[in-house]
């Protein structure tokens, strides 16, 4: 991917990493013990305002089955932070929208071979996802709360879409005790 800086903001265009909060939907899969990396194809475009930054971005993907437009993925949206380093905290709000097209070749088709359902059909996914951070000399809260809404096609059988309605919940809680040792637990 191709990062452009310019006297605005900072471009990001191409295949590139992207994280959010603590990493419990959107992972750049850097930490010790990250399991996946979320990537992005599309552009990020981050702007820096005082305490205040934006990301808005837009995104494209497309499925294994094929190139078209009808199986590929379509995501805009933005994420705002503040960011205060005297009350060393930090409070932000990620968005996004995910439109997948829909298949009508994957979905006259029951099973492929080995038996398993299809590829996903045509849905629209809303991700809401609100980011809180606070340090107190050695102690350090992290708290992410993701929520998701919306439908999903052919999850569960081909032509019919499953309504999406989740919550959840992540904290972490860092101790550092000097620069060597660091106890650190999440929730």
């Amino acid at each position: 991917y191709a990062r452009i800086y310019g006297t605005t903001a900072t471009y990001e265009i191409g295949r590139h990493p992207i994280h959010w909060g603590i990493g419990a939907l959107i992972n750049d899969g850097s930490n010790l013990n990250t399991r996946f990396s979320s990537i992005r194809d599309g552009v990020t475009a981050k702007v820096k305002l005082g305490k205040f930054s934006i990301e808005p971005f837009i995104a494209r993907s497309f499925s294994s089955d094929s190139l078209s437009t009808e199986s590929n993925q379509s995501e805009i949206g933005g994420t705002l932070m503040f960011s205060s380093i005297e009350s060393e905290m930090k409070l932000g709000v990620y968005y996004s929208s995910i439109t997948t097209g829909p298949n009508e070749s994957q979905r006259q088709a029951d099973t492929t071979n080995t038996g398993t359902s299809s590829s996903l059909g045509e849905g629209k996914v809303k991700v809401t996802d609100f980011y809180f951070e606070k340090d107190y000399k050695k102690l350090g809260l992290k708290i992410e709360v993701p929520i998701l809404s919306g439908t999903i096609g052919n999850v569960f059988q081909n032509g019919q879409s499953t309504n999406i309605d989740s919550q959840g919940f992540i904290a972490q809680i860092n101790y550092s005790h000097n620069d060597q040792w660091l106890l650190k637990t999440t929730l």
